[in-house]
């Protein structure tokens, strides 16, 4: 082992390993319900956006400008 007098610390690894993976799991869990709640977000926006297309403009009035002099 090149010299090494102490043994690798395999035990250690482990169980930062279990953790590691715990929290990837976490993360998992966390990105799946954000993806969620980004598709309702997403369906909510196209559904205000047809809305607001489908409802007929209304139109500024037109200012009369006075050009006489």
């Amino acid at each position: 082992m090149n010299g090494r007098a102490e043994p690798l610390p395999i035990k250690k690894w482990k169980e930062e390993l279990v953790t590691l993976t715990a929290e990837r799991y976490g993360f998992y869990d966390e990105y799946y319900r954000l993806d969620d709640d980004l598709k309702s977000v997403d369906a909510l926006r196209r559904g205000a956006e047809s809305q607001m297309l489908e409802q007929p403009q209304k139109e500024q009035p037109k200012r009369a400008y006075d050009m006489s002099l």
